[in-house]
């Protein structure tokens, strides 16, 4: 997921991303934790026959959004 402030990237969001894609199975709580990159990798479950979401809009309080993008390989 890129494009996602660092404030943002926690356990909790990475689970609630990857079950909007699909069914999170695993996330890479090291990047979280150290900070240390502009991104989450986290692991999904597809279903093949339902089309990708590549953006999310995440409301950080009642004034203010933000997106989270989501490249696909």
């Amino acid at each position: 997921v890129h494009d996602l402030s660092r404030w943002l990237m926690s356990k909790a969001m990475a689970q609630q991303l990857g079950n909007f894609i699909g069914s999170c199975i695993q996330y890479d709580a090291k990047a979280i934790v150290d900070e240390v990159r502009d991104y989450m990798r986290i692991r999904v479950k597809l279903d093949v026959r339902v089309l990708l979401r590549h953006k999310k809009k995440i409301m950080v309080n009642t004034n203010k959004h933000v997106y989270a993008q989501s490249p696909y390989q």
